[in-house]
């Protein structure tokens, strides 16, 4: 993307790198992983961070690409992905009886950590 990626709102997606989470109040700043790409995130939202924000968890930031390398974030959403897999033995399509099905639909852009949904170019 070039110079432009400094300029766009952009969302980036992967997992939390196992101990990279670092707290001062409201500020986070971690590393999201996909693809054995690595990117700094620094959260600095008016949301505390959600409870399923976790090492391991899915994570996905909107914000914009910094100069400094950074990815910088005004919002930030993460899941469990142990939540929402199926119990061992149960087949993968099941719903438990009297529970509604829950949609698992893609985030658009794919979203890697690297990757920007905005254009769908890479950073």
């Amino acid at each position: 993307m070039g110079d432009s990626a400094y300029s766009k709102r952009l969302r980036v997606a992967g997992n939390v790198q196992p101990g990279s989470i670092r707290r001062n109040g409201p500020k986070v700043d971690f590393i999201l992983v996909e693809n054995d790409k690595v990117l700094a995130v620094a959260y600095r939202g008016t949301e505390p961070p959600p409870d399923t924000f976790k090492d391991n968890a899915q994570a996905l930031a909107d914000g914009s690409y910094g100069r400094d390398g950074v990815f910088h974030a005004k919002a930030l959403q993460a899941k469990c992905a142990s939540k929402y897999a199926p119990a061992p033995g149960t087949p993968t399509n099941a719903t438990p009886a009297g529970e509604p099905a829950k949609s698992m639909t893609k985030a658009q852009g794919g979203g890697a950590g690297s990757k920007a949904s905005g254009d769908g170019h890479e950073l």
